[in-house]
């Protein structure tokens, strides 16, 4: 009951030109009265209509011009959606990049803000200088200078860590 397919089948032979099918006009009356619900391929949903391409012979036949006016068209076309692809991809780039400044003032505030920036152990630091200043080919003659500085920098930062 209307489930079964048709078992009939068209041949087209043609000897002429190979871009053009022809049918008689018995055929297209019968195409353009047809009952669209007569079909028993159709599927629900589907249209009516079917999409209407230009055949090859119909391409070559348009003018140059009317060719032009069509690239130019589809140039505007593909013009204005890398535009807008381009305008996307700014913001976006805008979004990570203020993102990203963010979290390096949330980091700079975080570990970088709060370590002790100030020169520690000055005066060791001056006395192992002027140490190597005064005995410049003999730097192991500085060696108590250099210990005291060493001693002075570890007391700093255990005493940072603990805080």
């Amino acid at each position: 009951m209307g489930g079964s397919q048709s078992t009939r089948r068209v041949t087209v032979i043609n000897d002429t030109n190979p871009d053009v099918i022809k049918i008689s006009d018995d055929v297209v009356h019968r195409i353009k009265n047809a009952d669209p619900n007569a079909s028993s391929a159709k599927t629900a949903g589907s249209s009516n209509a079917a999409p209407v391409y230009p055949s090859y012979s119909e391409l070559m036949g348009q003018s140059n011009r009317n060719q032009q006016e069509q690239l130019d068209k589809l140039d505007a076309e593909w013009r204005e959606r890398t535009d807008e692809l381009n305008r996307q991809n700014q913001q976006l780039y805008k979004l990570a990049t203020d993102k990203f400044t963010g979290s390096v003032v949330d980091v700079d505030k975080e570990y970088v803000g709060n370590a002790c920036t100030s020169p520690v152990c000055k005066n060791t630091q001056g006395a192992v200088l002027e140490c190597y200043r005064k005995n410049g080919k003999q730097p192991l003659l500085c060696s108590k200078e250099v210990a005291a500085f060493q001693n002075c920098v570890h007391t700093t930062r255990h005493s940072i860590g603990a805080n």
